[in-house]
């Protein structure tokens, strides 16, 4: 069977019983090469098309067919050339196109290779697949890339106002940094009482350090 799904209809004229051999090449879907199909008409019948087979193929309409089977008159056997259409099909990530090509009806793109997303401040991205599956192209489609998103996490420190560390936490960004309050020991002049951290802590937009303040009263 040729490869395509049109259907037509003859329809009989008065213009006599000459018959002719009609030869209908379907172009393939990868190549140049076309199938044969041949079927025997009288002279004046008409094509009819399919909505699929107008989306598939160029010269398929019913007064090309006739115009060529009139314009045969006297020859043995009339050509018909459906030469199938083709689409723009892309591949776009970021705005940015990754591949563009022009492809025929029924052919099946292939996608380039995964595209990659860099890191923000707030996310690290990976590849997720196209905004819809690679199907046998049936018109013009562009595929646009899709992406899982981590929230990225930071390293948060922690220090005594003489800067050694307390400690070292993992915070995901946007979220506000918490501790347990820090201690220092009371000397012989004074006692000490957490007063808070210097910066003030907010919301984790990157690594961030942290240093912890006391206040003090005098011993007596």
């Amino acid at each position: 069977m040729p490869d395509h799904d049109a259907t037509y209809t003859a329809t009989w004229s008065a213009a006599g019983d000459t018959k002719y051999t009609v030869r209908h090449l379907w172009q393939n879907i990868n190549d140049d090469e076309y199938t044969e199909h041949e079927t025997e008409e009288k002279h004046g019948a008409t094509g009819s098309q399919t909505a699929a087979t107008a989306n598939t193929y160029t010269g398929f309409t019913a007064q090309t067919i006739v115009q060529q089977k009139i314009a045969a008159d006297g020859t043995t056997v009339v050509e018909v050339k459906y030469d199938r259409k083709t689409y723009l099909i892309a591949f776009v990530s970021e705005g940015q196109t990754l591949k563009s090509e022009t492809l025929r009806y029924g052919a099946t793109p292939v996608a380039p290779a995964d595209p990659t997303k860099d890191a923000d401040a707030q996310y690290t991205y990976t590849f997720a697949g196209w905004n819809q599956e690679i199907t046998t192209v049936t018109g013009a489609t562009t595929y646009v890339a899709q992406w899982n998103t981590t929230v990225n996490e930071y390293k948060i420190t922690w220090k005594n106002e003489d800067g050694s560390v307390i400690d070292y936490t993992t915070v995901a960004y946007g979220v506000v940094p918490t501790h347990a309050d820090a201690t220092k020991a009371a000397d012989a002049e004074y006692t000490y009482t957490f007063a808070g951290w210097t910066p003030n802590v907010v919301a984790v937009t990157g690594a961030a350090e942290y240093t912890a303040v006391f206040s003090q009263i005098k011993n007596t």
